[in-house]
């Protein structure tokens, strides 16, 4: 047979249940017609290339990403980190600030809830710094923060407005009812995003052109774009940049994107609304068609949905409950779509395992959609073993798993939860021992510095538990803080699977992605070291030597 490419010598990780390994391999019109060993080359004829033993994977899915909240973020006003311990420091370090650089109309800052030490952050606290300006504080994981009266003034939020989900999107109040400038989720996200009306449809382009070269550049051939808050009307403008971008042949991924919940009363509408977004945004490489919900919040914010309280007595809140939620899935099971889950907190897991198990009750049988539920930052062991039985896919961010999601290391977390459950987050370790399919993705809200997004720094922190970029000491890994328990370390072949094959099941694109195997799109990465062979200490500075999407060469 004639084909395109052939390659020999090669040390070829397929991610192909049936054989792992290979050593050759050969592709024609953008799919793999050949998979083994170099014996059975002989039957094929065209461009030889012999890799001198280089590694080769597949197209790495990234299977949990926000293209849209990013590209917001990529255009925000400058965004200062917050250099104080203890409120006193806090409100210093913005006046000192301020001071130092007059005349904005806007400051944004970002700061972790642990540095306040239990502390209340209010805007009486900001408004005697400046009211003349706004001040917006982003808690460090994005998902809350703090706003001076000229924010609440200016957005015309008032005292009366009610809370979007009671417990987990609100507005904080004091004991007179009056609102103190601190919101959390889905109440934060119009006051974080205020200024996005400004971006422009050219500004949009630029900054997803960057994100692709970073695709590009990294071998990352698919994405699931986990969506942006369905209040801001912002995603349909992104969804329609990418599709216009497609079509003039710009997009070198596949992007899988989806409808965001994070207000309960769009769950009857919801369906509608997906199935009408997936007619308008539709093109070669850019689809919109699973269903997002936001069922809790983050650890840090205290808004994750708990079954034993945090340090402060609350336990976060839900966005529904088992019931309801079991209603929506038989519904998307009717309709084929595919069902996505915030879910960090332990309350959170629980209502959708307990919806699934309903839901399936009530059909008679497993669902043929894919459930995923994503984060799971705290879950009970006993959550853990129902995962596989029930066929719930478990997505993880391993970059959390090394004390990102929880500024302030284990300190912070044992805190929060005490001394058992801070020392026993994020056990991807058990769930895949349990057969659970479990992904990886790189859910982050840094947009200018794609580092973050490395998967090569998602497999070093899965594997070692270890994130250097926080060490006290600067590229020191030996003083970078070990997030226990040490039995959820993964292995290389692990991480592997999960930014492979398990991704494109999780998107229910198995049959053409996530594998080098024949007749799948040959999606293929070449890097000069073996992954198999080296330490996960320094993974996350590798950059592929070559990267193919369907089988032409990209970078």
């Amino acid at each position: 047979m004639k084909v395109d490419k052939i390659y020999k010598n090669a040390n070829v990780f397929t991610s192909a249940a049936r054989n792992f390994h290979a050593s050759a391999f050969a592709v024609k019109d953008g799919k793999f017609v050949f998979v083994g060993d170099e014996a059975g080359l002989v039957d094929y004829e065209g461009d030889v290339v012999d890799l001198g033993g280089r590694f080769v994977m597949p197209g790495i899915i990234d299977s949990h990403i926000h293209i849209a909240i990013n590209t917001i973020l990529e255009y925000t006003p400058e965004l200062v980190p917050i250099v104080g311990d203890g409120k006193p420091e806090i409100l210093d370090f913005i006046r000192s600030f301020i001071a130092e650089n007059p005349g904005r109309s806007i400051y944004k800052f970002v700061l972790g809830f642990y540095f306040l030490h239990g502390e209340k952050l209010t805007c009486w606290d900001l408004d005697k710094i400046t009211t003349d300006a706004q001040i917006v504080i982003m808690e460090s994981v994005g998902h809350s923060g703090w706003v001076n009266s000229k924010v609440l003034h200016d957005l015309n939020v008032s005292d009366d407005i009610e809370d979007i989900s009671p417990g987990l999107s609100r507005y904080d109040r004091d004991q007179q009812g009056r609102l103190t400038g601190f919101a959390t989720e889905a109440a934060f996200q119009e006051f974080n995003c205020g200024h996005m009306k400004d971006i422009t449809d050219e500004q949009i382009r630029v900054a997803i052109k960057r994100f692709f070269d970073y695709c590009v550049k990294m071998g990352i051939s698919c994405v699931f774009e986990a969506g942006s808050p369905e209040g801001l009307h912002y995603h349909d403008r992104i969804m329609q940049i990418l599709c216009d971008m497609d079509e003039e042949g710009l997009v070198p991924i596949n992007i899988e994107s989806s409808y965001m919940i994070m207000d309960p009363r769009s769950i009857d509408s919801c369906i509608d609304v997906l199935k009408d977004m997936d007619k308008k945004y539709h093109t070669q490489h850019v689809r919109c068609r699973i269903m997002k919900m936001m069922m809790d919040g983050i650890e840090s914010g205290r808004s994750a949905a708990l079954i034993d309280p945090y340090d402060d007595g609350t336990c976060g809140g839900r966005l529904t409950d088992e019931i309801t939620l079991s209603k929506l899935l038989v519904n998307l099971n009717k309709e084929g779509i595919d069902f996505h889950v915030h879910t960090v907190g332990e309350l959170a897991v629980k209502t959708v395992l307990d919806a699934v198990e309903l839901a399936q009750k009530e059909i008679g049988g497993k669902l043929l959609i894919n459930v995923t539920c994503a984060h799971l930052g705290v879950v009970r062991d006993e959550d853990i073993l129902r995962f596989q039985t029930l066929d719930v896919i478990a997505n993880y961010t391993p970059l959390w798993h090394g004390g990102t999601s929880i500024p302030g290391g284990v300190a912070a977390a044992v805190e929060l939860f005490g001394d058992v459950r801070g020392r026993n987050l994020n056990k991807s370790g058990m769930m895949w021992r349990n057969g659970t399919m479990v992904t990886f993705s790189s859910d982050n809200i840094s947009f200018g510095d794609f580092s973050s997004w490395s998967p090569f720094q998602g497999m070093e922190v899965g594997i070692s538990r270890k994130d250097v970029t926080l060490s006290p000491v600067p590229g020191d890994y030996s003083q970078a803080e070990f997030y226990p328990p040490a039995s959820e370390c993964m292995t290389i072949e692990q991480m592997l699977i999960g930014y492979t094959i398990n991704g494109a099941k999780q998107l229910h694109l198995e049959l053409t992605k996530g594998s080098i195997e024949v007749g799948k799109d040959a999606d293929y990465i070449i890097l000069k070291e073996n992954l198999l062979k080296i330490p996960a200490q320094g993974m996350m500075n590798i950059v592929p030597e070559q990267v193919f999407f369907k089988g032409v060469k990209v970078n």
